[in-house]
């Protein structure tokens, strides 16, 4: 089933709660065969929000996560226009020299300036694991099963004129999320959260992001970036996981958003994969 959420338009999302292993489920039943979970790591509880801060600012420090956006320059043997990672082509290799890490930042088609930056090489995709699994995401889902990192991103953003619904995963038997969370304070924002459709699929609703929290959905969320100007460009630590569990079939009906959004990912079985869509893509730029 669908997420359930509150019925005042454009309101925050009030969900029906239960507190399992000190997350917060919003809707869906664990396990389910159409499960669509979206969970924001300690809240309501303040103790649980300020240590998943603390670990977040500890070790997105210790990585250099904030030094890495800041620092990000188109690679030399990358295609552009105007030397900047900002540059609104479509797609582009990036550098953070001091860690010597490869990005492939993507931009879609649809009317913003958000930026997918993933990783382009097996040691870009490592540092993203060790983030993964720093901030500790395998243990706070452990009661789901034995969970898997499939792909890392930092998501940049400041404009969104429309906004794009649509859904990560699908039919994964509930084994497939996504994690957004923010890497600034947006408090002071009215606009540009999230939106997402409630049950009836007529009611829209926000998110708002809080830095110190984050939500993880799943299977048939239906959600887009809020429309809205930032004042100064945002950013946020994404990552896709999963169940090793996943059967074959639903690792295909996964793996069909994942291969879309990063040259480079991992399988629920540990292999790190090549995507043919991005192959695909490179050799008919030849």
């Amino acid at each position: 089933r669908k997420t359930v959420f509150g019925s005042h338009h454009l309101n925050r999302a009030r969900p029906t709660t239960c507190r399992v292993a000190r997350m917060k489920i919003i809707a869906g039943s664990v396990g389910s065969a159409e499960v669509a979970v979206a969970a924001s790591r300690a809240d309501p509880a303040r103790k649980d929000r300020d240590e998943w801060k603390t670990r977040t600012d500890r070790h997105c420090s210790s990585c250099e996560v904030t030094s890495c956006i800041d620092d990000l320059t188109v690679a030399d043997d990358a295609e552009c226009s105007d030397g900047t990672w900002q540059d609104p082509q479509s797609s582009r290799t990036l550098t953070y020299a001091p860690k010597r890490l490869r990005f492939h930042a993507e931009t879609p088609t649809w009317k913003s300036d958000i930026r997918w930056i993933s990783a382009h090489d097996e040691l870009t995709f490592g540092w993203f694991s060790q983030l993964f699994e720093k901030l500790a995401i395998h243990r706070i889902f452990a009661f789901l099963g034995e969970v898997t990192l499939f792909s890392g991103f930092l998501v940049a953003r400041q404009n969104t004129l429309k906004s794009h619904f649509h859904t990560d995963f699908d039919n994964s038997g509930g084994k497939a999320f996504t994690l957004m969370t923010p890497l600034y304070d947006m408090s002071a924002l009215s606009d540009c959260h999230l939106v997402c459709e409630a049950d009836d699929s007529a009611t829209i609703k926000q998110y708002r992001y809080l830095f110190g929290r984050a939500i993880v959905f799943g299977d048939f969320f239906v959600h887009a970036t809020q429309t809205g100007a930032a004042p100064t460009p945002l950013a946020f630590l994404s990552f896709t996981f999963g169940l090793k569990s996943l059967t074959e079939a639903q690792w295909r009906a996964a793996e069909a958003y994942v291969e879309q959004q990063n040259p480079i990912y991992r399988d629920p079985w540990g292999k790190l994969v090549r995507s043919k869509a991005f192959v695909h893509r490179e050799g008919s730029k030849r």
